[in-house]
């Protein structure tokens, strides 16, 4: 098989919407506790409020930047299938220059990679859930997921790619799917 594959336009937002509450739960709680607690430490003098509205702005250009980034790297998402590696990349013209300026400053801060081959002789487990398809590497790196490929189920003929991935369980090392 030798197909590439992208997000369904169609799609995109509800993969971005997922994506960026995943992201912002961390900066959810956080912020939500600054601007609840703020007021009550200082005993909701009527200044207190000002370092809440502070916070709560800072929050949306968080969301505002995450749900950018977000969108340009799932609009430029290519997964490639191809006779002996799974292959994800990510088109380097259909991102803007604040994105592509974060994959850099990612990559040489935490060693992320945003392109990933995957030969199938190195292809140590496979995942499939309500959101999609995770594909893992002997190289697999938790912390910043070097070695994994994530298929989403926004993708398109996402039916075609689990039929495909169902019918190889012996390149894909699946068990009990």
């Amino acid at each position: 098989m030798n197909k590439s594959y992208a997000v369904d336009p169609d799609q995109l937002q509800a993969l971005v919407a997922r994506e960026v509450n995943k992201k912002m739960l961390l900066i959810y709680v956080i912020f939500g506790l600054f601007a609840l607690l703020f007021p009550v430490l200082t005993h909701f003098a009527a200044i207190s409020f000002l370092p809440t509205i502070l916070f709560a702005l800072i929050g949306l250009l968080c969301y505002a930047s995450i749900k950018n980034g977000t969108q340009n790297l799932a609009a430029a998402l290519q997964i490639t299938f191809t006779d002996n590696a799974v292959i994800k990349t990510h088109n380097k013209g259909d991102l803007d220059g604040l994105t592509k300026a974060s994959m850099e400053l990612n990559s040489m801060r935490h060693g992320q990679k945003f392109d990933c081959v995957i030969p199938f002789r190195k292809i140590s487990n496979l995942e499939i859930d309500e959101n999609g398809i995770k594909i893992y590497s002997t190289d697999a790196d938790i912390f910043n997921d070097n070695g994994t490929i994530k298929i989403p189920k926004e993708i398109m003929d996402y039916s075609e790619i689990l039929t495909y991935v169902k019918a190889n369980p012996e390149i894909y090392k699946m068990q009990n799917y």
